[in-house]
């Protein structure tokens, strides 16, 4: 029970990710003001842990690694397989692999694992 309760925050985390990367893309291709969006996504994801991430992502910051991106992508495989092993699906976990495999493939590894988040800015 306790790598599942481990897994799920983690997935919580990750997803967060996701949704901040996803976000500051739309921000940047629309021209909308970075700061100003760093100002939203910082109010939404107040909790110290992510918030931080707010920055280091708008930033493209993935250096130092806190989390390094291949250690994301065996929490994600492992995500997907106590799901599967629960007989539930996670689609945006699956989503999440197929962007970090893509980011480690276009020179990301050994970086942050917040930096699969490159994937939807390209």
């Amino acid at each position: 029970m306790a790598n599942v309760a481990k897994l799920v925050a983690n997935f919580l985390l990750v997803s967060s990710l996701d949704m901040i990367g996803q976000s500051l893309a739309l921000a940047e291709k629309s021209k909308l003001d970075q700061r100003l969006v760093i100002q939203m996504l910082s109010g939404f994801f107040a909790p110290p842990a992510v918030k931080e991430y707010v920055t280091r992502i708008a930033e493209r910051d993935f250096d130092p690694a806190g989390f390094d991106i291949a250690g994301g992508l065996k929490d994600i495989e492992l995500m997907i397989e106590a799901a599967r092993e629960a007989k539930l699906k996670l689609t945006s976990a699956d989503a999440i692999r197929t962007k970090i495999r893509a980011a480690m493939k276009s020179g990301l590894r050994g970086k942050d694992w917040s930096s699969f988040t490159e994937v939807d800015r390209r």
